[in-house]
């Protein structure tokens, strides 16, 4: 199957079907629609804080099978939790998707030092050693050995233009990379830059960014600025996307940046006129803050969503998706295109709209849903043929959960051969 479809990847590519940039594709497949999450209820929270304005998630190697280390940023965090009961700070905890509970603990206590407007804890999504979050006069970042370890108190990262920058950190082709807001050179996006730990951290010897800021992803609308990034992990421990949002007036709404590139068009996860803002996703299900009721809880949306790689000559290709499921396990079949449609279009039977012009459809492989994690993904060794160099083609997966008869697509992405 790989030496086929590669050899049609090429095909396609001197025939001129590469997909043009600016062909929007289409988002992920919403299963459940958006609700307030029953863990994130402040009902259930009132030991912690009064309410939700940002959360993230990561699956670590220490998380037990159906749960992830949550990162919440809660208005009037409890001084239990290292806040001062009147002004906003940061809490980690565990969540747990099946019993639908929020399990708080003190390991992010000390992030809140100095009380300075503790925003948007961050951990980096591999191994959860590095944390990153705003305070009001930069970006701090601490670092931790163990998993089970607390975090000490952050230091200020050195060169990060701007305050409240929606920091977050992960790793792009094996380097340590900072995500960030900014404004360059005339250009509104989120950027990354090399970033460097320094083993024996001090206010003389800060973290900090180094090299030139790379765009990663910008506006999709008339008037947009994007903001609140989440990158999201491949199944090599590589970046491979971004869920983020982008605001236009006071309407702000959440994205997908199906990869690195910023001349790739954004794609819709959740629209409507509140300021929804800094989420994250476990599986299948995306969550993120929603200032129609910050006071309450945050949102959660079930969903199908895709990730392709960027790879080279030689290496494997890893596809990654995750799937929002009430049974015991789902196929996914991925399909290989030579070109996206002008518009998605809605299939009778099917949650979500089909991206890929059906003229050409190749079956690259199929992912096995059916573990607690709610994740899965394929692997495609690559031959070491430089003819290959340059091909950009756009994938797109359906979800098939038979115990629930229901058919979902999945977003458009894409896979790049460099």
């Amino acid at each position: 199957m790989g030496k086929i479809t590669l050899s049609l990847l090429g095909a396609g590519l001197l025939a001129g079907f590469i997909s043009a940039q600016g062909v929007p594709g289409t988002g992920p497949g919403v299963i459940r629609g958006q609700q307030i999450s029953k863990a994130f209820d402040t009902k259930n929270l009132t030991k912690v804080g009064l309410g939700v304005t940002q959360v993230s998630l990561v699956r670590l190697p220490t998380n037990p099978a159906g749960t992830w280390t949550a990162c919440l940023t809660i208005q009037r965090l409890t001084s239990t939790y290292g806040g001062t009961g009147q002004v906003d700070g940061v809490v980690m905890g565990t969540w747990d998707r099946d019993k639908g509970t929020f399990t708080p603990n003190k390991l992010a206590n000390a992030l809140n030092t100095g009380h300075k407007g503790e925003f948007g804890l961050m951990l980096e999504p591999k191994l959860g050693l590095i944390a990153v979050l705003d305070k009001s006069d930069g970006v701090y970042l601490s670092k931790r050995n163990v998993f089970t370890q607390a975090f000490p108190a952050p230091f200020k990262v050195s060169g990060v233009p701007g305050t409240y920058v929606d920091p977050a950190v992960g790793n792009v082709g094996g380097k340590l990379k900072l995500f960030y807001v900014a404004t360059l050179n005339g250009v509104q996006g989120v950027y990354m830059s090399d970033l460097v730990v320094p083993a024996n951290m001090s206010a003389t010897n800060p973290p900090k960014i180094t090299g030139t800021p790379v765009l990663v992803a910008s506006k999709v609308r008339t008037g947009g600025l994007v903001h609140s990034p989440t990158p999201m992990l491949g199944p090599d421990g590589d970046i491979e996307g971004i869920f983020m949002s982008e605001r236009v007036g006071n309407d702000s709404d959440e994205f997908l940046a199906n990869d690195l590139n910023p001349s790739t068009p954004l794609l819709m996860v959740a629209d409507n006129t509140a300021w929804m803002n800094n989420g994250g996703y476990a599986g299948g299900i995306f969550h993120f803050a929603n200032s129609a009721h910050y006071s309450s809880g945050s949102d959660e949306l079930g969903v199908a969503w895709l990730l392709g790689d960027n790879e080279q000559v030689g290496g494997t290709m890893n596809i990654t998706s995750g799937l929002f499921r009430e049974s015991a396990a789902a196929v996914m079949p991925v399909f290989l295109g030579l070109k996206l449609l002008p518009a998605a279009i809605p299939i009778s039977g099917f949650l979500g709209k089909l991206g890929l012009n059906p003229s050409v459809l190749i079956n690259i492989g199929n992912i096995t849903h059916a573990t607690k994690d709610h994740r899965g993904s394929i692997s495609i060794p690559l031959p070491n043929n430089s003819s290959l160099k340059g091909i950009v083609l756009p994938i797109q997966g359906v979800a098939f959960e038979v115990a629930k008869g229901r058919k979902t697509f999945t977003n458009t992405a894409w896979v790049k051969i460099k």
